[in-house]
């Protein structure tokens, strides 16, 4: 029994890493589907809550800080770098914005296997134009 468990936890951690694979440039349209799958408040056990900001926003600013909440015991990646959490599960994270289209993966997992992940499109215009 203990080796079909240790062999189904590999499998799983096979699977989360394969599926953390993703191209790094998407278009507009991959993005809107990417979106539209992941809208739901909850996946795979997790409950990943992006409050700021609102994908879709278009912004003058050269920064935005993504904030967000998931249970407290989950781990946090932001566009490929794990993030500290608070001990209520709210995370923040400065981030800046390029001129144009730009895309924000947020990807919670915990040591139960169960992920979520959210992809926020924010794009930067020049001030004044």
């Amino acid at each position: 029994m203990k080796k079909i468990i240790y062999l189904f936890c590999i499998i799983v951690f096979i699977a989360f890493v394969y599926f953390m694979q993703k191209p790094a440039n998407k278009t507009k349209e991959q993005m809107s589907t990417s979106v539209a799958k992941t809208s739901s408040a909850q996946q795979g056990g997790l409950d990943l809550t992006i409050s700021s900001p609102t994908s879709g926003a278009v912004v003058a600013l050269t920064e935005i800080v993504v904030k967000g909440k998931v249970n407290p015991r989950a781990n946090v990646i932001v566009n490929d770098e794990d993030i500290k959490l608070s001990i209520d599960g709210t995370f923040e994270k400065k981030l800046p914005i390029d001129e144009g289209d730009n895309y924000i993966s947020v990807v919670a997992y915990d040591d139960l296997g169960n992920s979520a992940e959210r992809e926020l499109l924010i794009t930067r215009t020049i001030s004044g134009i």
